[in-house]
């Protein structure tokens, strides 16, 4: 049976998240340096934390489900 995306949620510790939101931090940073119009730094922003974010969370996961997957 393939494991549960669940499961790997309920192994995301405090700690990993917190490391999560500070990458989040330094893309939001990132972000508001390079987007030289005010009127486009929110969008920016959203784009890049979320994409950056997603990113992330699908490394993770991908390294558990290949240790989960390991005979």
């Amino acid at each position: 049976m393939f494991p549960s995306f669940a499961d790997f949620l309920k192994t995301l510790t405090e700690e990993e998240n917190q490391v999560i939101f500070s990458e989040m931090t330094e893309t939001l940073e990132r972000t508001r340096k390079e987007t030289s119009d005010n009127e486009f730094i929110l969008g920016n922003s959203i784009a890049a934390i979320s994409y950056s974010c997603s990113l992330a969370l699908i490394r993770r996961y991908h390294q558990w489900l290949s240790q989960e997957l390991k005979p």
